[in-house]
C-alpha cells in the first residue's frame, strides 16, 4: 500500500506553502502509480501528463543537487530512480535498432533514403528518419548512432526537391483540422504544466514534442498572435479562463538568477543556486 512507503507522521514535513502541498500530492500519486504498475516509468499521456512532467523535474533536481534534503530522502527511500532505468535504456536501444534495420531494408529495395510521403506503410519509418535528422541538427543524437547512419550513407539534409514535389497537398479543411489538433495538444500540455507548478514560467527547450515548437515557443506564439489580432476568439477565451498571462510578468534576465525570491515557484526552474 502507499501508506507503507510514506514516512511516519512525525517525519512528514509541514505543508507551509502551496508548492509544498502540490509536491506532497504528486509524491502520493507517484507512489500509487508504482503500486499499480510496479515501476516509475510514467507515460506521457493525457491521464499522466502532469505526473510525467513532475517526475522529470525531480530527476533533474536530484542530478543537480537542487532538491530539498527531505524530499530527496523520501524519493530515494521509495526507490525512485534518479537516472533512467537500465532496462528502459535497453528497450530504447532495441527500438532504435529495429528502425535502423527497417531503414537499411528500404535502402536495399529502393536504392535511396527518400522515404515517400504517399505510402502510408512507411509513415513510422519516415517519422523516425526525420526525428534522427532533428536530433543530429540539435547535437542530441548519440555519437554511435550518428556513426552507424553515416557509415550507411544516410543523408542528413533531408528530401530532394523531386520528392518534395511528389508529396500530396493536403486540402484546406484537413490543414485546419491538423492545426486545431496541434493547438489542443499544446493547450493540454500548458494546462498540465500549470497544474503541476502553479505558474506559467515555462523554461526554455524542455518540452519539445515531435520536433515541433517547444512548449515555451508555443506559449510566446499565443502572445504574438493575440497582439496582432490573429488569435481565434475561442482560443483566447480558453487561455484567459486558464489564467494565461498576456504580458511578461518580469523583465527577461539571464539564467533566471534570483527569480526564486520574487515569484513563488519560479525557483523550480531557476538555473541559479536556489534550493527547493
Amino acid at each position: 500500500m502507499v501508506s507503507s512507503v510514506l514516512p511516519p507522521p512525525s517525519a512528514a514535513p509541514l505543508l507551509k506553502t502551496r508548492q509544498d502541498a502540490a509536491w506532497e500530492s504528486f509524491f502520493v500519486r507517484l507512489l500509487e502509480f508504482k503500486r499499480q504498475h510496479g515501476h516509475y516509468h510514467v507515460p506521457k499521456d493525457a491521464e499522466h501528463a502532469s505526473l510525467f512532467y513532475w517526475t522529470g523535474h525531480q530527476r533533474s533536481h536530484l542530478k543537480t543537487g537542487r532538491l530539498r534534503a527531505e524530499r530527496r530522502e523520501r524519493l530515494l527511500a521509495a526507490g525512485f530512480p534518479g537516472e533512467p532505468n537500465f532496462n528502459q535504456r535497453q528497450a530504447d536501444d532495441r527500438i532504435w535498432d529495429r528502425h535502423f534495420v527497417e531503414l537499411m531494408a528500404f535502402r536495399r529495395q529502393q536504392g535511396h533514403f527518400q522515404i515517400p510521403y504517399k505510402n502510408a506503410n512507411y509513415k513510422l519509418l519516415r517519422e523516425w528518419v526525420n526525428h534522427m535528422r532533428r536530433k543530429k541538427a540539435s547535437g542530441k543524437l548519440k555519437p554511435d548512432r550518428a556513426q552507424r547512419l553515416e557509415a550507411a550513407g544516410f543523408p542528413w539534409s533531408g528530401m530532394t526537391r523531386k520528392f518534395w514535389l511528389g508529396a500530396p497537398r493536403k486540402p484546406a479543411a484537413k490543414l485546419k483540422e491538423i492545426n486545431n489538433a496541434r493547438w489542443e495538444r499544446r493547450f493540454a500540455e500548458l494546462r498540465a504544466f500549470h497544474l503541476a507548478h502553479g505558474h506559467f514560467h515555462v523554461p526554455d527547450g524542455i518540452y519539445g514534442v515531435g520536433g515541433s515548437f517547444a512548449l515555451k515557443g508555443w506559449f510566446m506564439q499565443q502572445r504574438h498572435l493575440r497582439q496582432r489580432g490573429r488569435l481565434l476568439l475561442e482560443q483566447e477565451q480558453r487561455l484567459k479562463a486558464l489564467g494565461f498571462p498576456w504580458e511578461p510578468e518580469w523583465p527577461q534576465a539571464s539564467a533566471h538568477v534570483g527569480l526564486a525570491k520574487k515569484i513563488p515557484g519560479a525557483e523550480t526552474f531557476g538555473a541559479g543556486t536556489a534550493r527547493l
